[in-house]
């Protein structure tokens, strides 16, 4: 049985891996043969350097090496992470667009209708990042065909309704916040939630008061491979911007109701949007507006923007 024995100090343990180190390039050595005198020498002499202790210098270099080696790598695992982030969302978006064909396949190859919380009321636009929690709750007003738990919940598991948290598919994993608070509230309120990812479908159904920017992009009665059915979800809230995909992490709702965590000029690095024939593009911080996002300079907007409430709320994809 191997007999091992403690480590007397940060020395003795020192010595024993460099030297286990030393040993193993030996066996790849190709080098020429030095007599044992020369190697037992050296052996010796670097046993006696480990014995005194290193000098304040030699410490120094070497926590300068580490400090330089952890510079070089740390950026480029956050980018790696970030890229890896990025993809399963954008496979997210391909699984929500795959549930939304299946659930059209089962009912007369009809899409659902993105949001509108009241018809009656003409300062009232559509929320695509939001969801009924059944198909009859909410606005007395509102047509039964909307988006709701209900109806689109069985082909796309993920969202636990016991503990209100998203996760599988609803969840976009750049974004880590925890919203149960504010879902439960939204929930016993006004029978509805928000989701991280905003659904755009049958402009046909919308009405002529439901602002759009540009009412050609958004999925009507027949997919086309220029429609955008879905994307990250982007909401503007006087003056606030909210997205998955930012330079320095989300910006979204902290634990509390209607906390947010950043604002100012929207620090947004992308987005990734899902179109009518499955294919999924990531449009990039570049291609935004960022200080017309931040102003919220709509009906005058370019950016790709559905008002939601009078002029102060609205999402942009």
């Amino acid at each position: 049985m191997c007999d091992l024995q403690p480590v007397g100090s940060w020395r003795e343990f020192l010595f024993t891996f460099l030297t286990g180190i030393w040993a193993y390039g030996n066996i790849f050595y190709s080098g020429p043969v030095e007599p044992d005198e020369v190697h037992a020498d050296r052996f010796a002499g670097f046993r006696m350097k480990l014995a005194k202790g290193f000098t304040l210098i030699e410490l120094l270099v070497v926590i300068a090496i580490i400090a330089l080696l952890l510079a070089i790598v740390m950026p480029a695992l956050r980018e790696a992470k970030k890229q890896a982030r990025k993809i399963i969302c954008r496979s997210n978006l391909h699984q929500w667009g795959l549930s939304h064909l299946s659930y059209a396949g089962d009912n007369d190859n009809k899409l659902l209708v993105t949001i509108k919380r009241s018809t009656s009321n003409t300062t009232m636009g559509r929320h695509p990042g939001e969801i009924w929690l059944d198909s009859r709750g909410g606005a007395a007003d509102r047509p039964q065909d909307q988006i709701s738990f209900e109806l689109i919940g069985p082909y796309m598991p993920g969202f636990d309704m016991e503990d209100l948290k998203l996760g599988g598919i609803w969840k976009c994993p750049s974004n880590n916040s925890d919203t149960s608070d504010e879902t439960y509230t939204r929930i016993q309120q006004d029978k509805y939630f928000r989701t991280e990812y905003s659904y755009f479908a049958r402009r046909d159904r919308w009405l002529a008061t439901d602002f759009v920017s540009r009412p050609g992009d958004i999925a009507d009665r027949n997919l086309r491979s220029t429609n955008i059915i879905m994307a990250d979800f982007i909401l503007y809230w006087n003056g606030i911007v909210l997205y998955n995909h930012g330079e320095e992490g989300p910006s979204t709702h902290d634990k509390g109701y209607h906390l947010w965590s950043t604002d100012g000029i929207p620090k947004i690095s992308g987005v990734n949007r899902l179109y009518g024939d499955g294919h999924v593009k990531w449009k990039d911080r570049n291609e935004f507006d960022l200080p017309q996002m931040e102003l919220g300079q709509y009906p005058n907007t370019l950016e790709p923007f559905v008002r939601g409430e009078a002029m102060g709320v609205g999402t942009f994809y």
